[in-house]
């Protein structure tokens, strides 16, 4: 694991104060020197509880030399210096007090997530691909909060991870939904029918399509195929769609002046899909209350 390195080095409060006597106050290049420095530490994540101080002192030394006040001015430049150092020092203190800690968090969290896989690992891997990329940056402060954060979740990803292992075998399989659809008012009905067939390497095939007429005016003949990957969330079933089909889409819409059904036949296609448009999540519960497994 990559060592922490502190990349502030705090300056000895009588040596800053010494400087400022010496120099007779603040030119607008150690204005701006001090302002760099609270930048840095606030990059690095230091609170702004931490540094609020310093910037008061700032806004109120720079009224001061406005307004002519140079005691004023002097005694705030003081106290400038003295919060300064006084953030450095908290910062290097914090790295001091919390590098081994952290090192260990990050290291149980990566230990933990080897007990995970799916849709919990990934979720799991995201996180750790922002903490590493966090201790690469030497910003150990933000990789706490979010190694802390991890620490919380970890328990509800274990959870969804025992409850996918335990859908999955029930799972695999062809699976078979025919829904008939009466019109409350009317004489006409349509068929419903959806395949899905999930298999053990992770990939799917699915079928979706509409027989009969499904309004007064309306009447519909259509068929849409798709293919991809599957994967489990706790016990919901998140279809990954890479390729769809459609080997059929006719519509029959009645001419109402005419008293006549025209026949409209859409093109059909065989399309990969890329963009994630196409992808939907079902709950297992759904499927076995509604879905017939051949």
């Amino acid at each position: 694991m990559k060592k922490f390195k502190p990349a502030l080095y705090a300056i000895s409060l009588g040596a800053l104060l010494a400087f400022n006597m010496q120099c007779g106050g603040l030119s607008k290049k150690k204005i701006q020197d001090v302002e760099n420095r609270v930048k840095t530490l606030e990059s690095k994540g230091v609170p702004d509880s931490i540094t609020a101080s310093i910037k008061v002192f700032l806004y109120n030394y720079q009224t001061a030399k406005r307004l002519g006040n140079g005691n004023e001015a002097s005694k705030i430049t003081d106290s400038i210096f003295q919060t300064l150092a006084n953030a450095e020092k908290w910062y290097q203190d914090f790295i001091t007090q919390n590098k081994s800690v952290i090192e260990s968090k990050i290291s149980s969290f990566q230990s933990q997530k080897q007990n995970l896989s799916g849709l919990q690992l990934k979720t799991a891997d995201s996180i750790s691909k922002i903490i590493d990329s966090l201790v690469k940056a030497d910003l150990l402060i933000q990789a706490n909060e979010k190694i802390i954060a991890a620490e919380s979740i970890l328990p509800d990803l274990l959870k969804l991870e025992n409850a996918a292992r335990k859908v999955k075998p029930g799972l695999i399989g062809k699976w078979k939904d025919v829904h008939l659809v009466k019109a409350e008012e009317g004489n006409f009905k349509y068929t419903e029918t959806t395949f899905y067939t999930f298999k053990a390497d992770g990939s799917f095939e699915g079928s979706e399509e509409r027989k009969g007429q499904s309004t007064p005016f309306m009447k519909e003949d259509w068929q849409f195929l798709s293919w991809g990957t599957y994967d489990l969330k706790g016990d919901t079933v998140f279809l990954f769609v890479s390729r769809e089909k459609c080997p059929r889409q006719i519509f029959t819409q009645l001419n109402v002046k005419e008293n006549k059904w025209v026949e409209n036949k859409k093109a059909t296609y065989d399309s990969t899909i890329s963009d994630n448009s196409k992808d939907k999540s079902i709950p297992f519960a759904y499927i076995k209350d509604n879905f017939k497994k051949l």
